[in-house]
């Protein structure tokens, strides 16, 4: 009887960890996804910008390949300020700046 009794409580624990990891991996996931939405915002926000300014450039005159043309695009700072309100976990958007700075660099 006790072996039963165990075999059925180490079931029933079984059960709880597949549950609570469950429950963990949806949490981790949701979190990723809410992260992509924001870097792909934030991608949108500085392409719009960068095509902003291109647009008002050409109106003016002034050629978009001059030779003294600095690109256009949003400040590390509101960056930072823009993800730091969305989440808490600000890595993935330093590595974002750090990409785009490289990007810009080439």
């Amino acid at each position: 009887m006790k072996a039963r009794r165990a075999l059925r409580a180490l079931k029933a624990l079984v059960k709880l960890q597949a549950l609570v990891r469950g429950h963990i991996v949806r949490k981790q996931t949701a979190d990723m996804l809410r992260r992509m939405q924001t870097l792909v915002r934030l991608q949108a926000r500085a392409r719009s910008t960068r095509s902003h300014v291109s647009d008002s450039s050409h109106a003016t005159g002034k050629s978009s390949h001059s030779r003294y043309a600095v690109p256009a695009s949003p400040s590390k700072d509101h960056l930072f300020r823009v993800s730091s309100t969305k989440f808490d976990g600000p890595s993935i958007l330093k590595r974002c700046v750090s990409n785009a700075d490289f990007r810009e660099s080439s």
